[in-house]
């Protein structure tokens, strides 16, 4: 159950970061 959560977690920072890199590589841009 506490794997289940903390998996959970690490999947929504991962996402997170990818987000946050997108962001700043297509403000690089314009």
């Amino acid at each position: 159950m506490l794997a289940k959560i903390i998996k959970k977690c690490n999947v929504m920072i991962w996402n997170g970061n990818t987000y946050l890199s997108v962001l700043v590589s297509t403000s690089h841009v314009t």
